[in-house]
């Protein structure tokens, strides 16, 4: 008994995984149906799904890539090879061969739909396990902060322990409550995006300051939070100069005590150190474009 029911266990849980590919695929086999009603049926219900491999077969259908085999109608991935596409499986990635033109039909959307199943790939890029995907989806989703609704956002927000991708979230709801919100409500999101230097936040917050057509004291909160960022921008740009004066300067230093340890010893100039220096330059500036995101680090490893 103790030997089987680990194996019933395992039995269990391989069926549950199995069954749930048969479902995802039956969904992205779905979206090769004739009909737009359910294909947009299926497209929401992939990105209710929050699996992750879902997403190829959105951005593909975004894209245009999708298609519809017509010896059996299965959908697939196609690009471009040639005279004709290159298969491969819209949910494992794998590779099918290839297939001329007569041979697939692509699964066409209009530009309501498009938009649709864009903002449904969002949505389920939302909750996706890579970081820089979430980011990259949040910084997507800033030009149309009403595409996604907010109790989606703030249950986002709510499981987010991401820095980053939380001060979007922040954001998003804010830029949401400047189209939505009441006028107080929306003079204090005006003045919380001050702490925003993201650039459709200062275009919001431009557009805002610049429309005859908004109340007074929103458009004196829109004026009030530019000013914020633009000293908070300036005050970045002087460290930044200061920063790229100091390591000028330093490299100049540098080359100043070479030239006088040489020629206080010698009693001539010798250049030969001036090698060294471009090595040195060399090896910092190779460091620092392995390692961009930790410029810290590679001026110490350097």
């Amino acid at each position: 008994m103790h030997r089987i029911l680990p194996l019933a266990i395992a039995l269990f849980a391989c069926t549950s995984v199995q069954a749930g590919d048969v479902s995802l695929a039956s969904l992205i086999e779905r979206l090769g149906s004739p009909d737009t009603g359910a294909q947009m049926a299926a497209a929401r219900a992939l990105a209710d799904s929050g699996d992750e491999r879902a997403i190829p077969a959105l951005e593909a259908m975004v894209a245009g890539q999708l298609y519809a085999r017509r010896s059996d109608g299965s959908v697939v991935i196609a690009r471009r090879e040639g005279r004709g596409y290159e298969l491969f499986n819209p949910l494992s990635g794998e590779p099918l061969g290839t297939a001329g033109r007569r041979d697939v039909s692509r699964i066409a959307l209009q530009g309501a739909e498009r938009d649709a199943v864009r903002r449904m790939l969002v949505a389920l890029e939302l909750g996706a396990g890579d970081v820089d995907a979430r980011r990259a989806a949040l910084d997507a989703m800033m030009d149309e902060p009403g595409a996604i609704p907010l109790d989606v956002v703030r249950r986002r927000l709510e499981a987010e322990r991401d820095r980053g991708a939380r001060r979007r979230l922040e954001a998003l709801l804010l830029l949401a409550t400047l189209d939505t919100g009441s006028t107080e409500a929306r003079i204090d999101a005006a003045r919380a995006l001050a702490g925003f230097s993201h650039p459709s936040v200062r275009a919001r917050l431009q557009a805002l300051a610049d429309d005859a057509g908004t109340p007074p004291a929103l458009a004196d909160a829109a004026t009030a939070a530019l000013r914020t960022l633009d000293r908070r921008q300036g005050i970045n740009q002087d460290l930044q100069t200061v920063f790229f004066g100091l390591s000028l300067g330093s490299v100049l230093v540098l080359a100043a005590i070479g030239l006088a340890i040489t020629f206080g010893v010698m009693g001539v100039i010798n250049m030969a150190h001036g090698e060294l220096i471009m090595l040195g330059a060399y090896t910092a500036w190779g460091v620092q474009a392995l390692l961009p995101d930790a410029v810290g680090l590679a001026l110490i490893l350097a």
